[in-house]
């Protein structure tokens, strides 16, 4: 909500809402709709230390279906999945604050 006033004798209050329908979804609905869809995988990752050059990912879906995804041209060793921090990817990852 912002409030801001009138240029009237009365500095009238004026709020304005803005009011989205982001959608939701989860395991209780059935379904993923709406602009959350994403948040029903799980997906990991693994980046550069700075996160800003993703080289694997791995989506794992509610029915257990997984796919990973190798950045082309990544040279990966064999054991990466233990050796190399593996993130789980959260709001912030791609949201710069929570709304």
């Amino acid at each position: 909500m912002k409030r801001h006033y009138a240029e009237d004798e009365a500095n009238s209050e004026i709020v304005n809402a803005l009011v989205l329908k982001v959608g939701g979804g989860g395991t209780e609905s059935g379904f993923a709709e709406g602009i959350h869809w994403h948040v029903n995988l799980e997906v990991d990752y693994l980046a550069d230390e700075k996160r800003e050059e993703i080289l694997w990912v791995r989506a794992r879906r509610p029915d257990g279906q997984t796919t990973e995804y190798i950045k082309d041209g990544a040279e990966l060793p064999a054991d990466f999945l233990t050796t190399r921090e593996i993130r789980r990817m959260d709001c912030l990852d791609c949201h710069n604050r929570p709304t």
